[in-house]
């Protein structure tokens, strides 16, 4: 058979891709914790680990535009009606639920910035409306994209829902240059249902109570820029990914040293400058760079939380998440950070020093979103405070990586 081995990878992708998803939440629910977090960590790197490795791949055929004329026409049909399902769903679970501090106090917060903000006011400075006073934590880009639902007075968890469907968007109808779908690409529809499942009908929580979408579409445009190659884009990418969640900061100087080794110098550079200079500018006109003592005191924080008296408060979040923390008494907790701290340290490097061994039989163009695939999985799944819904940002990435695997090179 032609392209034998292509064809096991991608149906090994799409196999691991269903899987997880249904472990997020629906597996997760329904069956033993312990069991269905270890074969939800070891799904997700497999997920990363199969496109690291160059296979032949197929190119279209003559027939490959029309191909991609009729896939991309049927994705765009699909993706229409999670679009309306996604707005009459998120309508009745906000009216369910109101956007109050002592349910969640992250929107609530968010507000408070974003309304500082607008107003010319100090955004971190200490709020006293939210449990009597309390320190903002958030970098730029988790509380600024919430500043349009101040300014026009909507609901702010509208703001999580267009950049889920932005991501989806992405991921699902914009191949890169010289890329087109195939009929292969159309199967990637089975898991983003399964993912829209998870978040409007088994976990309503992501869209009701949490930012988690702002981080998802910031990190979905991370992996379709660094699919698509281009410098600039990849350089803002990263600066509103990590100004979002820190959760792939290790990873940032080995995937550096990949283009810098492997691509090209002149392409570092670029990557470096625009995120460097598109980060610090957000820093600066936010003022978020003079606390930067609070967010690196963070990571200190929450194992203060966790060691202290606040434990028997997140247990119930610890036992019932995908996390590995729950295998693990509150004494040794400490152990697991350390353990987070090598994994994803390690595991990058581990990649690229096998890329920089095997080259021959890697494939570059996979290398930066699947070690960032694999670096988000030891650092999500090995938490201290697991809160569940961090992990669709790699359920996110899971389905980034199966839609490109399956995209073919256009022939002329």
């Amino acid at each position: 058979m032609p392209y034998r081995n292509y064809y096991l990878a991608l149906v090994a992708l799409l196999l691991c891709t269903i899987l997880e998803t249904l472990c997020q939440v629906y597996w997760l629910k329904t069956y033993d914790r312990k069991l269905v977090s270890v074969v939800y960590m070891a799904l997700g790197l497999v997920i990363g680990f199969i496109p690291l490795w160059k296979v032949e791949r197929p190119a279209a055929g003559a027939s490959g535009k029309k191909t991609h004329r009729w896939t991309f026409g049927v994705l765009s049909v699909v993706f229409a009606y999670f679009v309306i399902q996604t707005f009459a769903t998120s309508r009745k679970i906000m009216a369910g639920t109101p956007v109050d501090y002592h349910l969640s106090d992250v929107l609530p917060i968010m507000q408070i910035m974003s309304q500082r903000y607008v107003n010319g006011q100090e955004v971190y400075a200490i709020i006293p409306e939210i449990w009597g006073g309390m320190q903002p934590i958030y970098l730029p880009a988790m509380w600024m994209p919430y500043i349009p639902s101040v300014v026009w007075h909507f609901d702010p968890r509208w703001i999580t829902v267009f950049f889920l469907l932005a991501g989806s968007a992405l991921v699902l109808l914009w191949p890169r240059s010289g890329k087109q779908f195939s009929w292969w690409s159309l199967l990637v529809l089975v898991p983003t249902l399964g993912m829209f499942a998870n978040f409007l009908y088994w976990d309503p929580i992501l869209i009701s109570m949490t930012d988690e979408g702002v981080v998802i579409g910031f990190y979905v445009f991370l992996a379709w820029a660094l699919w698509r190659g281009n410098p600039w884009l990849i350089g803002m990418a990263l600066a509103l990914s990590v100004l979002s969640r820190v959760s792939l900061l290790a990873w940032i100087p080995f995937f550096g040293l990949f283009v810098w080794f492997f691509e090209s110098r002149q392409k570092a550079y670029k990557i470096a400058g625009t995120a460097f200079v598109f980060g610090t500018f957000l820093m600066l006109m936010t003022k978020a760079i003079f606390y930067l003592d609070v967010f690196r005191a963070l990571p200190g924080r929450y194992l203060e939380a966790v060691m202290g008296e606040d434990y028997w408060k997140l247990k119930p979040t610890i036992e019932e998440s995908l996390g590995l923390a729950k295998f693990l008494e509150q004494k040794d907790l400490p152990l697991l950070q350390n353990l987070t701290f090598l994994t994803t340290l390690g595991a990058p490097l581990l990649c690229l020093l096998a890329f920089w061994r095997f080259r021959d039989r890697m494939d570059a163009t996979f290398f930066g979103l699947a070690t960032l695939k694999i670096t988000l999985v030891f650092f999500f799944n090995l938490l201290i405070i697991p809160v569940p819904n961090i992990f669709y940002t790699s359920g996110f990435l899971s389905l980034a990586i199966l839609m490109f695997y399956s995209q073919q090179q256009k022939t002329i």
